[in-house]
């Protein structure tokens, strides 16, 4: 790195260098605020570095204490949300040794994970320590034995072909263009490469081996971009595919017909039953209606977002077939929450569409955790409140409590969802013992999400359920899945 001092337009000539750690990695320029008011010039080869007292001398993106140009892209990584290996479908998974690994890994551990844990290979029972990111890495997890054994067969393999020669495999023969006789030259032999034709004229140079297993490289490259440049129907609209006719356009199928086809063939909504023929390119052009007697379009609210659809309230003049979730209207639309239909507002579609809910279910004052599972609740159950006030006679300890999560329950007072942080809740356990049993007197059913590595409260009761969640790996969906399956079974029993 080579620095000299430079003199910016509307800037002071440096009279005092600054100090301070920057960075010289990636291309463009970073502005980073100084404590003195010159500006210094840092020149790297990946660019230049100006160091000035604050972003009036620089054109760009506040962030802290830097400022960064729009032009200079973020970390491809910067942001991107944790991918779990028990969450993934990673083969990687199926060979966790689930003996000798303590539980609470598995729980929390990351697919980039460089930790070394156990694993159990399910072809030869063979079990091995290896890092996760080692393992879960491309895909192809690997064991030790298998690979050597593997090797071990590639060299009886090699050696084998190294005795055949070219002229005893007719599928060599037939194109073969080289100058060598096939009748001397082998199959395999190290170092060897020898020029093949196939039936369309390519030429390729390669051992006969590689030329055995994998055939022509232009063939294949032709075929991979003829996939790419023309996907088929299934591929590229899987809406229009679901309307192709089950019984008309035998033997077509939307895997095999290109989305391109001018080739005329039947559909038929599943939602309304009407058919018609029309070109498979036809269908997402234009006006691109779903059903073109319904007049419903493709790309609707109801399709790409079935959960808002479900708001969209009947009075609209449109149903939410009829609408794309950030199309124009010449109407405001009416919504109708799925928590309690008694809150009804009007809110612009574009509004809704980028995440605006019911201003009267608005949470505030919850982390993000609680409202991932209030939110996941709401999915389970169909209708969640999230910090609802309840009051009963039986409460001893205070006249009302907040709780996180409410389900209300027709057959009894409801479900009580709490979610106990370990940082909130760790001097906390007689506060949350004292409101449990309050709740469970007043006839609530209460479920407590109890955060790693907080103690359980010993509430025995058939209408407390109590499980240990992870900070580091919050899964809404599926604790909330647990609760209800523990909430049906209490509800059966308790008839």
């Amino acid at each position: 790195m080579t620095e000299r001092s430079e003199t910016r337009p509307g800037a002071q000539s440096p009279t005092a260098w600054t100090s301070g750690n920057v960075s010289s990695k990636g291309a463009g320029t970073i502005w980073v605020r100084s404590l003195a008011p010159p500006l210094r010039t840092i020149h790297t080869e990946s660019g230049v570095l100006y160091v000035g007292k604050s972003p009036s001398d620089a054109s760009g993106t506040s962030l802290g204490d830097a400022v960064v140009p729009a032009t200079q892209k973020a970390h491809p990584r910067a942001g991107s949300p944790k991918e779990y290996l028990a969450d993934s479908n990673n083969p990687a998974l199926a060979w966790w040794d689930h003996v000798r690994n303590d539980p609470n890994i598995l729980a929390t551990v990351t697919v980039l994970s460089r930790q070394p844990v156990w694993w159990r290979c399910p072809t030869c029972s063979v079990g091995f320590q290896r890092s996760v990111n080692d393992m879960a890495r491309n895909g192809r997890p690997d064991c030790p034995e298998c690979s050597k054994r593997r090797g071990l067969e590639f060299e009886r393999e090699r050696e084998y072909w190294s005795a055949v020669p070219v002229s005893e495999m007719p599928e060599l023969l037939a194109r073969w263009a080289d100058e060598a006789d096939p009748r001397t030259a082998m199959v395999y032999q190290p170092g060897s490469r020898r020029r093949f034709r196939c039936e369309y004229g390519h030429f390729d140079t390669r051992d006969p081996l590689s030329y055995l297993r994998g055939g022509c490289t232009s063939c294949k490259a032709a075929a991979t971009r003829a996939d790419q440049s023309n996907p088929r129907l299934a591929a590229a609209s899987p809406e229009i595919a679901e309307q192709w006719h089950p019984s008309k356009n035998a033997p077509l199928t939307p895997e095999s017909v290109p989305a391109s086809s001018k080739r005329k063939v039947w559909w038929r909504d599943p939602r309304c039953g009407h058919e018609w023929v029309a070109t498979v390119v036809s269908r997402d052009k234009y006006d691109r209606y779903r059903c073109p007697q319904c007049r419903t379009v493709l790309g609707s609210l109801a399709y790409t977002f079935p959960d808002l659809a479900a708001e969209w309230s009947d009075e609209n003049p449109l149903s939410a077939w009829h609408v794309r979730p950030f199309g124009k209207l010449e109407f405001l639309p009416t919504w109708q929450c799925t928590n309690d239909h008694s809150h009804v507002w009007a809110a612009l579609l574009t509004s809704r569409s980028t995440g605006a809910g019911c201003p009267e279910c608005r949470t505030h004052g919850k982390s993000k955790v609680e409202v991932d599972h209030h939110k996941a609740a709401e999915r389970a159950f169909g209708n969640a409140k999230s910090g609802a006030i309840v009051r009963a006679d039986e409460f001893k300890r205070r006249p009302a409590w907040t709780v996180d999560i409410l389900v209300p329950d027709s057959d009894s007072t409801g479900l009580v969802i709490e979610y106990d942080g370990a940082y909130w809740h760790a001097d906390k356990p007689e506060i949350d013992r004292h409101k449990t049993m309050d709740l469970l007197s007043a006839g609530y059913r209460v479920a407590r999400l109890r955060e790693y590595p907080l103690e359980s409260l010993d509430i025995a009761d058939d209408r407390y359920f109590e499980t240990t969640v992870h900070a580091t790996a919050v899964r809404p969906d599926e604790v909330i899945g647990l609760v209800r399956a523990w909430a049906t079974s209490a509800k059966t029993r308790a008839k």
